[in-house]
């Protein structure tokens, strides 16, 4: 669904105002450059054309947007192999042989171990396989950190 005229006026304002912002304009320098890119002395008065040429004009300016974050994925861990997974992951992280704990690196993981992108589609088996080779992987780093004892607890 597109965005009203409305929305995009409104968004292309705040850019503007951030880009303002984040170049340090103080407002004599702000009103002079909007009057020398688009010929006006307002923001509100701006056209489509006009808040474009500005927006262009602050990039140049050295003024570099951001891009939207990625929302962080929730935890999705509902059934009990879910959490089992989960848990052994974080153990892992605890024992220094996990450096990213987050749930995109599980996931990555598990798509690894399975060969599908996405934990909650793994079926009973695939995820029995993973909470093996979590518990397998620990006992090693167990094992190391305790100087090779066969002590496999």
């Amino acid at each position: 669904m597109s965005d009203s005229a409305g929305d995009i006026r409104r968004r292309e304002l705040a850019q503007i105002h951030i880009a303002r912002s984040e170049l340090g304009m103080d407002e004599e320098t702000y009103r002079l450059m909007l009057h020398d890119t688009a010929g006006v002395t307002s923001s509100a008065d701006l056209t489509p054309r006009g808040r474009s040429k500005v927006l262009a004009r602050m990039r140049k300016l050295g003024w570099k947007p951001r891009t939207a974050r990625r929302p962080r994925r929730r935890i999705t861990a509902q059934t009990p192999q879910d959490r089992m997974i989960r848990g052994l992951w974080l153990e892992l992280a605890d024992l220094g042989a996990v450096r990213d704990r987050s749930e995109g690196a599980l996931g990555r993981y598990v798509a690894r171990q399975t060969g599908i992108d996405a934990q909650d589609w793994i079926s009973g088996e695939q995820a029995e396989q993973v909470i093996e080779s979590l518990k397998a992987w620990r006992n090693r780093v167990k094992r190391q950190q305790q100087g090779g004892s066969n002590d496999s607890r």
